[in-house]
């Protein structure tokens, strides 16, 4: 080692020093300035231009990525200036497999004492074993299609071997010596309670249906037992954290609570940020083995998409920014499984109820995949169209241009499995489908209603059949285009009430008309 390496290492050891002091805050162009100067005879401009190479290239995250006490894996893009840092040789174990031990203290060494999820949680009793078998199944029949946040075959694995094992309240992998980090698909307390907080909500038979001008109350003991839990584990992000806040999310907006929904939707984005469910972490390694299985990759993957369709339709509801957008994440979309797909999606009929409904495939993972790319196109309306920064007319009707055409896109590009036109006298589809052409629909609808001047006024004159005397200064080719978003607006409503109408009795039957993550905002489009 030279001098020049000897005084720039015992520097960035006094720069983390310093960090480490000062609450982690830190200054990244120290850190480049710093890395630089370590190597010798090359050019910094050479230096820059192959970092922004590195960059276009499928990264494997080396360095950027840490493990924390409870061997949860976090991921810290390159403005936090860690990878620069783990390129030079180390002394010490702070980095192991090409990546960052950093508990959550702050302190190095770790504390000893490692208190792991289920130890000291106080867990209010989950209900007899066959109350949660019920509940899982109302769960996995009319929750699951519609926002499968669970990996279900891992979910239902872990389960049936809690059941087995009735002492652990967690079926958690044991704890290992290797960089290695926690599995992405845990049957928790807090998860469960979440999921039953919602399934409860259909079963009639187990609360008295509420009274009229009152909430009903099925659900909000299982609910209370979830927020009890996690106000002592919100701190701990942990993938199964994220996904009981997002059903927790889900529950709350369909019971109309939705600054409650708002608030727990923000925290499961903020908490799959920081475990790094926004990057592709197909090419993740650790000591030069991939660092996920293919099984918890898609875990993953499921999770993400799962954020971003609540982001979006939270978003659209309350009228709110997207918390997610495009650039800020690399994630594929949700994987088509075939298996998956010809599971046939029975109803689970209640004893006073005559479901006549013959089981059909389900399509589920082909539909998930569908609602994952079109809840994209639904977040650039909500984030190019309705804005809150004033933009000038001409970028927004670009935006408008570019969004239309992805939204024909999507929709021409449907496979059969998913199509469905309410004149139809087919059998109708699974619901989840139904609520596919909802969203689509309804997407339709939220990008041309911005673009109807005095819209009130429009409709009277359209409907008197009156263009040439439609109030307006503006140039006739701006008419004409404000006419067009008319005739689209009203196209997707009639298409949304038709969908509603044909297939009413099926949705009430089957319980999904207060589905929460229909777009809620439908009814405001009428208003």
């Amino acid at each position: 080692m030279t001098i020049r390496e000897f005084l720039v290492e015992e520097n960035l050891k006094i720069l983390c020093h310093i960090l480490i002091l000062n609450g982690g805050e830190c200054i990244p162009w120290i850190l480049v300035c710093c890395s630089i100067c370590l190597h010798e005879n090359v050019s910094p401009i050479i230096h820059i231009a192959e970092e922004e190479e590195e960059l276009k290239t499928t990264t494997e995250a080396i360095g950027e990525l840490s493990l924390d006490e409870n061997r949860e894996v976090r991921f810290h893009g390159r403005t936090s200036g860690l990878h620069l840092i783990g390129k030079n040789n180390r002394t010490d174990d702070r980095v192991e497999g090409g990546i960052w031990r950093l508990p959550m203290s702050r302190v190095w060494p770790a504390s000893k004492y490692h208190r792991s999820y289920p130890e000291y949680v106080k867990i209010s009793p989950l209900p007899e074993i066959h109350v949660q078998d019920r509940l899982l199944g109302l769960y996995f029949t009319y929750v699951h299609p519609m926002f499968p946040v669970l990996h279900k075959s891992r979910f239902l694995a872990q389960y049936n071997l809690r059941k087995q094992n009735s002492n652990s309240q967690s079926m958690s992998p044991q704890q290992s010596p290797s960089p290695r980090p926690e599995s992405s698909q845990e049957v928790t307390p807090l998860l469960l309670f979440s999921i039953f907080a919602i399934t409860a909500r259909f079963c009639h038979d187990q609360m008295p249906l509420h009274i009229r001008g009152k909430m009903w109350e099925a659900g909000c003991n299982f609910l209370d037992s979830a927020r009890a839990i996690l106000t002592q584990v919100f701190h701990e992000s942990r993938p199964s954290t994220v996904q009981s806040l997002l059903l927790l999310g889900y529950r709350e907006f369909g019971i109309g609570s939705q600054e409650q929904a708002w608030l727990f939707i923000g925290m499961a984005v903020r908490m799959a940020t920081d475990l790094g469910l926004n990057c592709d972490s197909s090419n993740w390694k650790s000591h030069g083995q991939k660092l996920f299985s293919p099984a918890e990759i898609e875990t993953r993957v499921q999770i993400w998409w799962a954020c971003c369709v609540a982001d979006s339709y939270g978003s659209v509801y309350l009228g709110r920014p997207i918390m997610i957008k495009e650039g800020d994440f690399d994630v594929p979309l949700p994987i088509v499984d075939d298996d998956i797909d010809q599971d046939s999606w029975p109803p689970i009929a209640a004893n006073n109820l005559d479901m006549a409904y013959r089981p059909v495939p389900g399509h589920m993972s082909t539909c998930w995949r569908a609602v994952a790319s079109l809840c994209m196109i639904t977040g650039s309306i909500v984030d190019k169209i309705y804005s809150i920064r004033h933009v000038p007319h001409a970028v927004r009707r670009a935006s408008y241009s570019d969004i239309e055409s992805r939204l024909d896109q999507w929709y021409i590009g449907l496979p059969e499995s998913l199509r469905f036109e309410p004149t139809s006298r087919r059998t109708a589809p699974p619901p989840h489908i139904l609520f596919l052409h909802i969203r689509y629909w309804g997407a339709v609808l939220l990008l041309n209603r911005a673009f109807i001047p005095n819209w009130k006024g429009c409709a009277y004159f359209l409907l008197k059949g009156c263009h040439n005397n439609f109030p307006s200064t503006e140039s006739t080719s701006h008419n004409t285009a404000e006419f067009k978003a008319f005739d689209l607006a009203q196209s997707a409503a009639t298409h949304l009430s038709a969908i509603g109408i044909s297939r009413l009795h099926l949705l009430m039957k089957l319980r999904l008309i207060h589905h929460p993550f229909q777009p809620p905002s439908i009814a405001k489009h009428f208003l």
